[in-house]
């Protein structure tokens, strides 16, 4: 499936293709106008739970602060409201600053777990994505930073 995400604010436009891989995770990858390569997302729905985990969210380095990485975790918040989910969990190193400001700016809610920090983000807080429609549209909700979703044609099938 292709994506194409739109920041306003930031006068950019990305490209997205979400791949379901065989053991059933999924591969996002997103691409600058110039289709290069700028980052990318994985994730997989957890047995016997209504979540997604959230593996790992990588955007390059020469295109960070850019919406990259909003961009990809929009990707996953419209599989998660599409699917009926219940929210998404991830963990993260603490030490890393940037990345906890990047999900503190995103509303993910953080929890200790012995050495390990856990974020959760109910689907509750998943206000301001999209989400595909039963016609494989894409309807815009509350969307607070202005980024814009559209889907391209594609035949291969939905989430």
């Amino acid at each position: 499936m292709k994506l194409v995400v739109e920041n306003k604010e930031k006068n950019k436009s990305f490209d997205i293709e979400l791949t379901k891989n065989k053991d059933n995770s999924y591969y996002a990858v997103c691409f600058d106008e110039n289709q290069k390569e700028v980052g990318y997302i994985t994730f997989k729905n957890l047995q016997n739970q209504n979540t997604v985990w959230l593996y790992r969210i990588y955007v390059d380095e020469n295109s960070r602060g850019n919406g990259v990485g909003t961009a990809l975790l929009y990707c996953l918040e419209a599989y998660c409201l599409e699917n009926k989910k219940e929210g998404i969990l991830a963990k993260f190193f603490p030490e890393n600053e940037k990345t906890e400001s990047f999900y503190v700016k995103h509303n993910f809610d953080f929890k200790t777990e012995g050495l390990n920090v856990i974020l959760s983000k109910p689907i509750n807080k998943i206000n301001k994505v999209i989400v595909l429609s039963s016609v494989q549209n894409f309807d815009e909700l509350n969307c607070e930073n202005k980024q814009t979703f559209h889907k391209q044609n594609t035949a291969e099938p939905r989430f």
